[in-house]
């Protein structure tokens, strides 16, 4: 999680985790007024799997 000015990032497993359960956790926390998601860079994701596979992580 990243946090700065009021506007919070946060990375997750939309496999382990879905959007909405995620956005009740949020707004039981805070009053939420926007939401933005992006699936992550092809790169980051070949770089974790290679990282998993290498036993790095």
């Amino acid at each position: 999680m990243r946090s700065e000015a009021g506007r919070h990032e946060y990375i997750f497993d939309a496999a382990q985790i879905k959007v909405a359960a995620l956005l009740e956790q949020a707004s039981a926390q805070t009053q939420v007024l926007d939401v933005e998601t992006r699936r992550a860079p092809i790169d980051d994701v070949i770089a974790d799997i290679y990282e998993k596979w290498q036993g790095k992580r």
